[in-house]
């Protein structure tokens, strides 16, 4: 490194430096917002930030939150306003590192209930207000999480479409029974604790025909053609969630989809690895060692080699 500052150049010194392939006490030298050069050791400079031995490390992106829907609606049939709601998610974004946040919007529910089942696209004009003003900390995108079952989705999509903070879309069947919820004792426990069902209805749920010649499996098929078809035409990356066996991997390649989102098998994760999907895991999967849902451990896929890039 040189052994002065020029204009427009910071120093950030005394760091432990996450690289690549090790981490190490070192400095970096910003000009312009960018790094120029990557030193080992301490630099003594005038006006060099001293990190004291902090970590440093490269902005997170984050793909697949549900954070923004927690500050919404932070108790069942409470909705704060969107102003608040966004500053809050924002804030917690930042200090958990993340500079590039895609927010996840549930776009439909098959019950029309809560939140997902609402329009909640008023928070687009929040985030370009809170933008242009300067005061957001990270850079918020959009992941659309579209419920195919639901027959309000396409309706709920229209005032995203083509919103330049678009930038991913997922296909998803939360029904019990479906996917995720394949587990019937969990997915009982979750919809009649979380969800609020009575053991019934429940039951009632379970007994409701859900294949492709049932009315909800060809709702959730004429939504997915259309979804499938709106990712293509507005350039958005799309993904398949909770994919649970290769079958479910496989459709989704043929769809176009390039990424597998939170497979709940080692048979879907692997699928997805030879089709060189990218494969998109929980943090807090790997971080508590188990998946809430009792699908396969986000350490269990990186122990099998199948992880990706994405990972």
């Amino acid at each position: 490194m040189q052994d002065s500052l020029m204009q427009g150049e910071k120093v950030l010194t005394g760091a432990r430096l996450v690289l690549a392939d090790q981490v190490m006490l070192g400095s970096v030298r910003l000009r312009d917002g960018r790094i120029v050069d990557i030193d080992a050791g301490r630099m003594r400079l005038p006006g060099a930030i001293d990190l004291e031995g902090d970590h440093l490390l490269p902005g997170l992106v984050e793909l697949h939150t549900d954070n923004h829907e927690r500050h919404a609606m932070p108790r069942p049939g409470v909705q704060q306003p969107a102003w608040s709601a966004v500053q809050a998610h924002d804030a917690e974004i930042a200090a958990a590192g993340i500079t590039t946040v895609f927010d996840a919007i549930g776009i439909g529910d098959p019950y029309r209930r809560g939140f997902r089942g609402r329009d909640q696209s008023e928070m687009l004009a929040v985030l370009d207000a809170l933008d242009e003003a300067g005061v957001l900390r990270a850079d918020h995108r959009l992941h659309l999480r579209c419920e195919l079952p639901a027959d309000n989705a396409l309706e709920l999509f229209e005032p995203y479409a083509g919103h330049p903070r678009l930038g991913l879309m997922s296909l998803m069947d939360h029904t019990p029974g479906q996917r995720q919820w394949s587990d019937l004792v969990r997915a009982r426990l979750y919809f009649t604790s979380k969800k609020g069902w009575s053991g019934q209805q429940f039951d009632q749920e379970i007994a409701r025909p859900h294949g492709p010649g049932s009315e909800r499996g060809r709702r959730a098929e004429a939504n997915r053609g259309a979804f499938v078809a709106l990712a293509r035409a507005l350039g958005v990356a799309l993904a398949s969630h909770d994919d649970t066996t290769a079958a479910h991997v496989d459709e989704a390649h043929a769809l176009g989809a390039s990424i597998c989102e939170f497979p709940t098998t080692l048979e879907a994760a692997r699928r997805a690895a030879d089709l060189g999907l990218l494969t998109l895991g929980g943090a807090p999967n790997l971080l508590r060692g188990h998946s809430h849902a009792g699908n396969v451990p986000v350490a269990a896929l990186v122990e099998a080699g199948v992880r990706n890039r994405a990972l």
